[in-house]
């Protein structure tokens, strides 16, 4: 298990909060970014992190935007692409 550290952010870049979870894999701290931008719904992306290195930033789709809620595109770490 490691500490994840997930940066909900808006498109300006800012975040003003940050969550904090105990998580067994990369893949299930994916899955937690997903339940986050449903959650924060000013949020656009989010970043995670797992101590100093970035795991991936997860980005939402455009409201209106008919791809399934669970293809968002991931950009840095091991999951860069399309999931």
């Amino acid at each position: 298990m490691a500490i994840y550290t997930f940066y909900p952010g808006k498109d300006d870049g800012t975040s003003s909060t940050f969550e904090a979870y105990d998580l067994p894999s990369d893949e299930c701290a994916r899955n937690r970014a997903e339940l986050i931008l449903q959650e924060h719904q000013s949020c656009t992306r989010v970043a995670i992190w797992a101590g100093e290195r970035k795991v991936a930033s997860i980005a939402a789709h455009p409201q209106g935007d008919t791809a399934s809620q669970s293809s968002r595109q991931t950009v840095g770490g091991q999951g860069t692409g399309r999931r």
